[in-house]
């Protein structure tokens, strides 16, 4: 059995090459959130909530990203922090932790938090 390769067999393995090579280079990075005045180099600025207790969330810190509000599920929150309406500095990671009852935000364990005047 003998290969023979033609011009457009050719172009469509380098053509095929290409897009693989091209496919792989492509590595996910983590998205650069753009809070429109609402972030800092220090953190996020967000209030904490209570107004979702009865759906199963008693505490929640929500955020604006753009013009869309956003809402977290804080993991292991301080009690001082617990207070609705407070003000608050925060920068965190999302947590894969069940977050039971609660449908509305994303689990997320607060790295740093700090009051606002």
């Amino acid at each position: 059995m003998q290969l023979k390769f033609t011009l457009n067999s050719a172009l469509a393995l380098v053509a095929s090459a290409l897009f693989l090579f091209a496919l792989v280079g492509c590595v996910p990075t983590k998205p650069s959130v753009s809070l429109s005045g609402e972030s800092d180099e220090e953190g996020y600025f967000g209030e904490v909530t209570t107004k979702f207790a009865k759906d199963g969330c008693p505490i929640l810190i929500q955020y604006k990203e753009g013009t869309e509000l956003k809402y977290l599920i804080p993991v292991q929150l301080d009690e001082q922090f617990k207070k609705n309406g407070l003000k608050v500095n925060f920068t965190f990671h999302y947590s894969r932790i069940a977050q039971g009852e609660c449908q509305i935000g994303q689990p997320a364990v607060l790295e740093e938090i700090k009051l606002l005047d």
